[in-house]
């Protein structure tokens, strides 16, 4: 069964660069460098390309031909450039306003939580066994992924 992805779509620029992106900083770090592997994506949303972060994998860019006819632009990052046209679909308005409205509703936690936060974690901890003898060292090196 594969795992559940998360998109996080980032409207406003300040959460990913500058001084007022402290408490997202890491999760926008983390986001693109180990996003794939987390199944944890991110969508960065500017009025110009240089307003997204260089990291980001692909690039799509919407626009109008010389026909006055919408046009979206798919630019994937990396070892091998690869252009792609498309048509891109349109909402109605209204439709665009109530998921707008309905995303506005959520109330993110407080990033910085300390209360809930534990002094340390053990090993022992994080592996749920009371000695460190327990740990199943050898399964564990097995079935790793390098």
């Amino acid at each position: 069964m594969p795992s559940p992805a998360y998109v996080f779509v980032f409207a406003d620029r300040s959460v990913w660069s500058g001084a007022d992106a402290g408490p997202f900083g890491p999760l926008v770090d983390l986001i693109l460098k180990e996003g794939q592997n987390l199944g944890a994506y991110a969508l960065f949303l500017g009025e110009k390309r240089v307003q997204i972060p260089k990291a980001c994998g692909a690039v799509v860019e919407l626009c109008r031909d010389d026909k006055n006819a919408d046009l979206g632009v798919r630019e994937l990052v990396g070892e091998v450039d690869e252009d792609n046209q498309f048509k891109p679909d349109f909402t109605e308005e209204a439709s665009a306003e109530t998921f707008g409205r309905t995303l506005a509703g959520m109330v993110l936690e407080s990033v910085i939580e300390g209360e809930n936060m534990p002094d340390r974690v053990t090993i022992t901890d994080l592996f749920e066994v009371r000695q460190i003898e327990e740990i199943p060292l050898q399964k564990l090196w097995v079935e790793c992924q390098p």
